[in-house]
């Protein structure tokens, strides 16, 4: 039987990235934990007006993005770690810090754990099916998507259609979280973040069985 974990990974993490983002748009409509060029768009900007508070605020947001990225990468060559289990347990240990950092704190500040584990999420998985498909925004998946439909209607090639499918198949994951997201939020408030526990376990369900067909 064809062992369909890896894309069932995928499809969870796509939806927990989802979830990250909408959180913290949904509680904090300035905050976009996955919009990393625009982090640093407005991190320049700021720079450029001397608002040296937030420069630093957002210059927090790109160095824990940065290490995001890093800390697989780390954990793989350096540790001989799996990037995904790591990612699993520092994101769940991330999701359940969040909603307790204090009001005090500006609003970005309070988002720092999120942009640290979209950072290892984008660096972590990576992809499934020979596909590079990011788990946490969507626009190469939507280009990739749409190449990939109107390459398989001019020439009919059954590998375009395969694979536009999984790219849209990420994309609707990760809309599917941001739903998610919406609806905890409005239900629990700043612990709205806490049921993608819920969906982390169920990622390491399905990595502890890749590779193990009924």
């Amino acid at each position: 039987m064809h062992d369909y974990s890896e894309q069932k990974v995928h499809l969870t993490m796509c939806c927990v990235g989802g979830m990250l983002g909408g959180y913290t748009i949904v509680r904090f409509a300035n905050v976009m934990a996955t919009a990393i060029t625009t982090n640093m768009n407005v991190m320049l900007v700021e720079l450029l007006r001397m608002n040296l508070p937030q420069f630093l605020l957002r210059f927090g947001v790109v160095a824990l993005y940065l290490l995001g990225l890093a800390l697989p990468v780390i954990c793989e060559y350096r540790l001989h770690w799996s990037r995904h289990l790591f990612c699993l347990a520092a994101t769940a240990v991330l999701v359940v810090v969040t909603p307790l950092l204090p009001d005090s704190w500006p609003n970005l500040a309070r988002m720092y754990p999120v942009f640290l584990a979209c950072g290892m999420l984008y660096n972590s998985f990576m992809g499934y099916g020979g596909m590079g498909v990011a788990p946490v925004f969507s626009t190469n998946n939507s280009r990739q998507t749409v190449s990939r439909y109107l390459a398989y209607h001019y020439t009919k090639d059954p590998e375009s259609l395969r694979t536009a499918r999984i790219y849209l198949s990420c994309i609707l994951s990760f809309l599917l979280g941001t739903v998610f997201a919406y609806a905890c939020v409005r239900l629990l408030g700043a612990y709205g973040i806490w049921p993608a526990l819920v969906l982390l376990a169920l990622a390491f369900y399905f990595e502890r069985t890749k590779g193990k067909t009924a």
